[in-house]
Protein backbone atom coordinates (compact mmCIF):
# COMPACT_ATOMS: atom_id res chain seq x y z
CA UNK A 1 0.00 0.00 0.00
CA UNK A 2 2.82 2.53 0.52
CA UNK A 3 4.15 2.19 -2.52
CA UNK A 4 0.90 2.70 -4.40
CA UNK A 5 1.15 6.15 -2.28
CA UNK A 6 4.42 6.87 -3.35
CA UNK A 7 4.01 6.10 -7.23
CA UNK A 8 0.70 8.76 -6.80
CA UNK A 9 2.81 11.56 -5.24
CA UNK A 10 5.82 10.90 -7.99
CA UNK A 11 4.11 13.57 -10.40
CA UNK A 12 3.76 17.32 -10.26
CA UNK A 13 0.97 18.76 -8.66
CA UNK A 14 -1.14 21.39 -10.69
CA UNK A 15 -0.15 23.96 -8.26
CA UNK A 16 3.59 22.85 -9.30
CA UNK A 17 3.00 22.95 -12.92
CA UNK A 18 1.49 26.36 -12.80
CA UNK A 19 4.26 28.19 -11.06
CA UNK A 20 5.97 27.04 -13.76
CA UNK A 21 4.08 28.03 -16.35
CA UNK A 22 3.66 31.32 -14.96
CA UNK A 23 8.07 31.82 -13.80
CA UNK A 24 8.30 30.30 -17.71
CA UNK A 25 5.99 33.49 -18.93
CA UNK A 26 7.35 36.00 -17.04
CA UNK A 27 10.75 35.20 -18.38
CA UNK A 28 9.58 35.06 -22.08
CA UNK A 29 8.39 38.57 -21.87
CA UNK A 30 11.72 39.66 -19.97
CA UNK A 31 13.42 38.32 -22.89
CA UNK A 32 11.14 39.36 -25.59
CA UNK A 33 10.76 42.81 -24.35
CA UNK A 34 14.46 43.18 -24.43
CA UNK A 35 14.82 42.47 -27.77
CA UNK A 36 11.69 44.65 -28.85
CA UNK A 37 13.46 47.32 -26.99
CA UNK A 38 16.87 46.54 -28.94
CA UNK A 39 14.93 46.28 -32.31
CA UNK A 40 13.25 49.92 -31.21
CA UNK A 41 16.94 51.44 -30.65
CA UNK A 42 18.47 50.02 -34.01
CA UNK A 43 15.68 51.67 -35.96
CA UNK A 44 15.81 54.89 -34.28
CA UNK A 45 19.59 54.86 -35.05
CA UNK A 46 18.92 53.77 -38.54
CA UNK A 47 16.39 56.55 -38.47
CA UNK A 48 19.27 58.84 -37.16
CA UNK A 49 21.77 57.81 -39.52
CA UNK A 50 19.73 58.63 -42.37
CA UNK A 51 18.38 62.30 -41.62
CA UNK A 52 22.76 63.16 -40.48
CA UNK A 53 23.16 61.88 -43.81
CA UNK A 54 20.48 63.17 -46.12
CA UNK A 55 21.35 66.66 -44.21
CA UNK A 56 25.67 66.16 -44.42
CA UNK A 57 24.26 66.05 -48.29
CA UNK A 58 21.90 68.86 -48.18
CA UNK A 59 24.47 71.20 -46.70
CA UNK A 60 27.48 70.12 -49.03
CA UNK A 61 25.34 70.35 -52.08
CA UNK A 62 23.97 73.97 -51.40
CA UNK A 63 27.22 74.98 -50.18
CA UNK A 64 28.99 73.49 -53.59
CA UNK A 65 26.58 75.94 -55.35
CA UNK A 66 26.53 78.94 -52.95
CA UNK A 67 30.15 78.84 -53.18
CA UNK A 68 30.12 79.84 -57.21
CA UNK A 69 28.61 83.27 -56.35
CA UNK A 70 30.20 86.32 -55.57
CA UNK A 71 30.74 86.43 -51.62
CA UNK A 72 30.98 90.38 -52.00
CA UNK A 73 28.66 92.22 -49.49
CA UNK A 74 27.01 94.47 -51.66
CA UNK A 75 27.52 91.66 -54.54
CA UNK A 76 24.20 91.84 -57.26
CA UNK A 77 24.55 88.51 -57.83
CA UNK A 78 23.25 86.96 -54.22
CA UNK A 79 20.24 87.69 -52.09
CA UNK A 80 19.93 86.32 -48.66
CA UNK A 81 16.37 86.93 -46.47
CA UNK A 82 13.92 85.60 -44.12
CA UNK A 83 10.47 83.93 -43.84
CA UNK A 84 7.85 84.66 -41.81
CA UNK A 85 9.62 81.59 -39.90
CA UNK A 86 13.39 82.74 -39.65
CA UNK A 87 14.47 80.72 -42.07
CA UNK A 88 16.94 82.29 -44.83
CA UNK A 89 15.72 82.59 -47.85
CA UNK A 90 18.83 82.68 -50.45
CA UNK A 91 18.42 84.08 -54.02
CA UNK A 92 21.60 83.73 -55.91
CA UNK A 93 23.51 83.71 -59.59
CA UNK A 94 26.70 81.92 -60.32
CA UNK A 95 29.00 82.34 -63.22
CA UNK A 96 27.73 79.90 -66.48
CA UNK A 97 28.76 79.66 -69.46
CA UNK A 98 25.68 79.15 -71.45
CA UNK A 99 26.71 79.22 -75.41
CA UNK A 100 30.03 77.07 -74.57
CA UNK A 101 32.45 79.49 -76.37
CA UNK A 102 34.79 82.47 -75.57
CA UNK A 103 32.88 85.67 -75.52
CA UNK A 104 35.41 87.67 -75.71
CA UNK A 105 34.73 89.34 -78.84
CA UNK A 106 37.77 92.31 -78.76
CA UNK A 107 35.52 94.94 -77.00
CA UNK A 108 33.03 93.97 -75.16
CA UNK A 109 33.06 90.52 -72.78
CA UNK A 110 30.83 89.17 -69.97
CA UNK A 111 31.81 90.36 -66.74
CA UNK A 112 33.82 87.27 -64.44
CA UNK A 113 36.55 85.24 -65.65
CA UNK A 114 36.65 81.44 -64.81
CA UNK A 115 39.85 79.90 -63.53
CA UNK A 116 40.34 78.86 -66.96
CA UNK A 117 40.37 82.70 -68.41
CA UNK A 118 36.84 82.43 -70.63
CA UNK A 119 34.38 84.97 -70.41
CA UNK A 120 31.39 83.63 -68.54
CA UNK A 121 28.09 85.36 -67.78
CA UNK A 122 25.54 84.78 -64.50
CA UNK A 123 22.88 82.80 -64.63
CA UNK A 124 21.73 79.30 -63.22
CA UNK A 125 21.94 75.41 -63.70
CA UNK A 126 19.10 73.46 -64.55
CA UNK A 127 19.73 71.17 -62.33
CA UNK A 128 22.04 70.43 -59.53
CA UNK A 129 25.84 69.68 -60.12
CA UNK A 130 25.30 70.15 -63.65
CA UNK A 131 27.38 72.53 -65.06
CA UNK A 132 27.75 71.52 -68.84
CA UNK A 133 26.64 74.50 -70.94
CA UNK A 134 23.25 72.63 -72.26
CA UNK A 135 22.55 72.81 -68.88
CA UNK A 136 22.86 76.83 -68.11
CA UNK A 137 20.55 79.34 -68.21
CA UNK A 138 21.79 82.52 -68.54
CA UNK A 139 20.40 85.39 -66.86
CA UNK A 140 18.40 83.39 -64.52
CA UNK A 141 18.58 82.93 -60.45
CA UNK A 142 18.58 80.15 -58.13
CA UNK A 143 16.71 80.04 -55.15
CA UNK A 144 16.45 78.09 -51.86
CA UNK A 145 14.37 78.18 -49.38
CA UNK A 146 11.77 75.95 -46.85
CA UNK A 147 8.65 75.40 -47.93
CA UNK A 148 5.94 74.82 -45.19
CA UNK A 149 3.70 72.71 -46.83
CA UNK A 150 1.30 72.88 -43.98
CA UNK A 151 -1.63 71.17 -45.64
CA UNK A 152 0.09 67.74 -46.11
CA UNK A 153 -0.54 65.71 -43.21
CA UNK A 154 2.40 63.47 -43.83
CA UNK A 155 5.34 64.96 -41.42
CA UNK A 156 8.18 63.56 -43.76
CA UNK A 157 6.66 66.03 -46.76
CA UNK A 158 6.29 69.20 -44.81
CA UNK A 159 9.34 71.64 -43.95
CA UNK A 160 10.81 70.86 -46.95
CA UNK A 161 14.57 72.73 -48.23
CA UNK A 162 13.93 73.08 -51.95
CA UNK A 163 15.87 74.46 -54.94
CA UNK A 164 13.93 76.47 -57.59
CA UNK A 165 14.64 78.17 -60.38
CA UNK A 166 13.78 81.46 -61.12
CA UNK A 167 13.20 83.57 -64.28
CA UNK A 168 15.73 86.89 -65.25
CA UNK A 169 13.74 88.97 -62.87
CA UNK A 170 14.53 86.71 -59.82
CA UNK A 171 11.67 86.79 -58.45
CA UNK A 172 8.85 84.31 -60.44
CA UNK A 173 9.29 80.49 -60.34
CA UNK A 174 10.33 79.30 -64.17
CA UNK A 175 7.49 76.24 -64.19
CA UNK A 176 9.32 74.83 -67.21
CA UNK A 177 11.81 73.78 -64.66
CA UNK A 178 10.99 71.50 -62.38
CA UNK A 179 12.13 71.93 -58.20
CA UNK A 180 14.06 70.07 -56.83
CA UNK A 181 13.43 68.83 -52.56
CA UNK A 182 17.02 68.56 -50.77
CA UNK A 183 15.86 67.75 -47.60
CA UNK A 184 12.89 67.09 -45.76
CA UNK A 185 11.71 67.98 -42.46
CA UNK A 186 13.60 71.08 -42.13
CA UNK A 187 13.60 72.52 -38.87
CA UNK A 188 16.06 75.65 -39.43
CA UNK A 189 17.71 76.85 -42.07
CA UNK A 190 20.32 79.77 -42.10
CA UNK A 191 22.85 81.36 -44.43
CA UNK A 192 25.47 84.32 -43.80
CA UNK A 193 27.46 86.18 -45.34
CA UNK A 194 30.03 87.97 -44.87
CA UNK A 195 32.84 90.10 -47.03
CA UNK A 196 35.18 86.66 -47.29
CA UNK A 197 33.40 83.89 -47.17
CA UNK A 198 28.87 82.47 -47.36
CA UNK A 199 27.86 79.78 -44.53
CA UNK A 200 25.34 77.22 -44.62
CA UNK A 201 23.80 76.34 -41.16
Amino acid sequence: MRSNLAAKNSGFTLVELMICVLLSSIMYLTVFASAQTGILSMRHTDVRIHLNDQLSRAVNAISREIVQTSPAVNSPHINITTDANTNSVVRFQIPVDADGINDWNGSARSDIIDNTTEYVQWGAHKNLGNEDSDNALLGQWIRYSVQQNAGITDPSMRNQLVRETLLANGTTVDTAQPSKVIASNITRFQVTKNAQRLAVV
